[in-house]
C-alpha cells in the first residue's frame, strides 16, 4: 500500500518541485487510504494509529511506512519557500508515528531513534 508512494516520493528527482511531490503524494494517498496529506495531519492520533485494518505485523509496517512519507516530505520543502507550518506539521506528525512505533514496538530500532532525535531537533529549532 503505502510503499508504492514513499517509493515514488524518494525516487524523485532533484529537479522536481516539492510542490510538485506534495500534490502527488496526497493524490496518491487519497487514492491509496482514502486520506490526502492535509486529512492526515488533522485526524486523531487514535484514529491514525489504527487506520490500517490489518494484522498486526503489517499494521505496524504500514505505520512506518506512512512516517517515512511525511517525514520525506517535510524533509523535500524548502522552508524559505514553503509555509512552516506545514513542514512542522508534516514533522510532528512522523515523529508521533515513530515514537509510537518505538515504544509499542518488539524491536528497537536505531534508526528509527535516530530520526526522532533528528525530528526533534529540528521542530526545537523551528519553534
Amino acid at each position: 500500500m503505502p510503499g508504492k508512494i514513499l517509493a515514488r516520493i524518494t525516487g524523485a528527482g532533484i529537479a522536481e518541485d516539492a510542490d510538485i511531490i506534495l500534490e502527488k503524494t496526497s493524490r496518491d494517498l487519497k487514492q491509496e487510504i482514502n486520506l490526502d496529506i492535509n486529512q492526515l495531519l488533522k485526524i486523531p492520533d487514535d484514529q491514525l494509529i489504527n487506520l490500517f485494518d490489518v494484522p498486526e505485523k503489517r499494521r505496524r509496517e504500514y505505520l512506518e511506512t506512512l512516517a517515512d512519507i511525511l517525514y520525506q516530505l517535510a524533509e523535500s520543502l524548502v522552508p524559505e519557500e514553503h509555509n512552516r507550518v506545514v513542514m512542522d506539521s508534516l514533522y510532528s506528525r512522523s515523529l508521533f508515528l515513530y515514537e509510537y512505533l518505538n515504544t509499542t514496538g518488539p524491536v528497537y530500532s536505531l534508526e528509527r531513534q535516530i530520526l526522532i532525535g533528528k525530528i526533534r531537533n529540528l521542530l526545537g529549532s523551528s519553534g
